[in-house]
């Protein structure tokens, strides 16, 4: 539940922080175990079922919290448009299904379903452009029922 803790982006210090929250404007101790580097400010952070998802556009991946352990959930295989890259992963949305990840530099929404090494291309994907199979860098995405 999203009750009882806060999150937040250290501002230009590339940190995301998630702890107790003690009351309104309260930024949890650097030191607890929810902080994790995320490449100057995240371009995402969103909570689904007791874990905290990150986006690390400088290191191409997205970052899971979950009791103080920390895993990449989707890219960290370097910079590129195979699919189990990312370049410049910004917003994302969490659901059952998995975590859809704009992949901004590479015109596409990626899903990565949970456990998966790769993702899979739900929207563009076609080179930049204003066609309805293309994208032209992505800011934002939503999911309704598993319509992206």
């Amino acid at each position: 539940s999203r009750q009882g803790r806060s999150y937040g982006s250290g501002k230009g210090k590339g940190k995301v922080r998630g702890g107790q929250s003690k009351g309104r404007g309260h930024q949890a101790d650097l030191s607890d175990r929810f902080t994790v580097m995320a490449g100057g400010q995240p371009p995402s952070v969103f909570q689904h079922a007791g874990a905290v998802y990150v986006s690390d556009s400088a290191a191409d991946c997205v970052v899971r919290i979950k009791d103080g352990v920390r895993d990449i959930v989707a890219g960290g295989n370097g910079t590129g448009r195979r699919s189990n890259q990312l370049n410049r992963p910004w917003r994302l949305f969490v659901d059952d299904l998995g975590v859809y990840v704009i992949d901004r530099n590479n015109d596409r929404v990626q899903l990565w379903r949970h456990g998966s090494k790769d993702g899979e291309t739900v929207a563009g994907g076609h080179g930049t452009g204003h066609g309805l199979h293309q994208l032209d860098q992505p800011v934002s995405v939503f999911v309704d029922k598993g319509i992206v």
